[in-house]
């Protein structure tokens, strides 16, 4: 291992089942699995460190107060709208219905607003208050994955830069299965795929019942789910140098999009497009063209070549995992789409927009106006 003093952390976690130990010294098996709830656990207290962060500098990278602002049509009562709000506290969303806003009128604005002008000044502080909580969400679920798969992915290369194998798909199976010569990187290529597991258990429950349920909704769960079964079957049938590889693909494009997203959420126009752009080539390079190459046609014929025809249950793995790298890449080419369609619409002089998901369901942004003029209008 090239980290030996973390399995030695890892080794002094007294966690049920398999040791630590039993894991790294011992043959692939489903049931060293199991660790990978601990770092779904682990992956909640990120989450939650995130949170706080995003409570601590999304106010001021994002631009806004608690205190809605006061829009310049309102601005001849200033002072009405702002005892109406102080009044109410503002600072937090209103009860429309808990108020009598003809007592309000001739309490705190001397009879000069109309109820209406109150209701429609009280739904515009709501609105504000709602569009917090959606960027502190956006922030929140940008910061998770910059951090978390920045770690896997320098871990990863850290770990086996310098193996053969990794850039000749021939020898992801040469060895396979009790003489692949991992001896010396075995640990660390099992602590990355539990982490990897742990990740997403998390990010399914995550996505499920926690985050934003965006558009790339189902596509995600799909996803996340696939990834999830595809690892473990790799894991537990030792096929793990093509799965390190696979592993090692992915995470780049994540991190760019992710960081892309919060640049263009804290107003970077400039660092956003660039990570725009490494997004489209990041994607086309290492999920459209070497992740099917390197790693699922080497399922098809490397593998094959090699240990074709050994039982009956081989043959259904390989074949089942290779259907599941094809859903994979299936669901790459629609996001890959999408990026193609923000590019057009970028060209066209319509903007950029987050190619996946970047809107809800339920309210799309090339609806709404743009937030960042309202922010910095305060």
């Amino acid at each position: 291992s090239k980290f030996p003093g973390l399995h030695r952390v890892m080794e002094a976690i007294p966690y049920p089942g398999a040791s630590w130990n039993e894991v790294i010294t011992t043959m692939p098996s489903f049931s060293h699995l199991h660790w990978s709830f601990l770092f779904a656990i682990l992956s909640v207290l990120l989450q939650i460190f995130c949170f706080i962060l995003t409570k601590i500098f999304a106010p001021l990278l994002i631009g806004y107060t608690s205190t809605p602002p006061l829009p310049k049509r309102m601005k001849l009562n200033k002072k009405c709208y702002i005892a109406l709000g102080e009044a109410c506290n503002y600072n937090k969303m209103i009860d429309i219905k808990k108020y009598d806003l003809n007592e309000l009128s001739t309490k705190y604005t001397n009879n000069k607003l109309s109820t209406k002008e109150i209701e429609k000044y009280f739904k515009f502080c709501n609105k504000h208050h709602l569009e917090i909580i959606k960027n502190e969400k956006r922030f929140q679920e940008s910061l998770f994955p910059v951090f978390t798969k920045a770690f896997t992915l320098s871990f990863g290369i850290y770990a086996v830069y310098d193996k053969d194998w990794l850039y000749n798909r021939s020898l992801f199976y040469k060895g396979w299965p009790n003489n692949q010569g991992l001896d010396t990187q075995i640990a660390d290529i099992k602590l990355l795929y539990i982490v990897h597991i742990g990740w997403y258990i998390y990010k399914l429950f995550a996505q499920t019942f926690l985050d934003r349920h965006l558009k790339d909704f189902m596509a995600s769960l799909v996803h996340h789910a696939t990834t999830i079964v595809l690892m473990s079957l790799s894991y537990t049938y030792g096929v793990v140098r093509v799965g390190t590889a696979v592993l090692l693909l992915h995470d780049p494009a994540d991190i760019i999009l992710q960081s892309s997203k919060f640049f263009r959420l804290i107003h970077q126009q400039l660092l956003m497009n660039i990570g725009f752009a490494c997004l489209v080539i990041s994607w086309f390079i290492t999920r459209i063209v070497i992740f099917p190459y390197h790693c699922s046609l080497s399922a098809i014929i490397d593998f094959y070549d090699q240990h074709g025809g050994i039982d009956r249950e081989t043959d259904i793995i390989i074949a089942f995992c290779v259907t599941l790298t094809g859903a994979l890449y299936i669901l790459h080419l629609h996001w890959f789409w999408l990026i193609i369609q923000a590019v057009l619409r970028s060209v066209s002089g319509k903007g950029t927009a987050d190619p996946r998901s970047d809107t809800d369901e339920d309210d799309s942004d090339k609806n709404e106006p743009d937030k960042s003029k309202k922010y910095n209008s305060r």
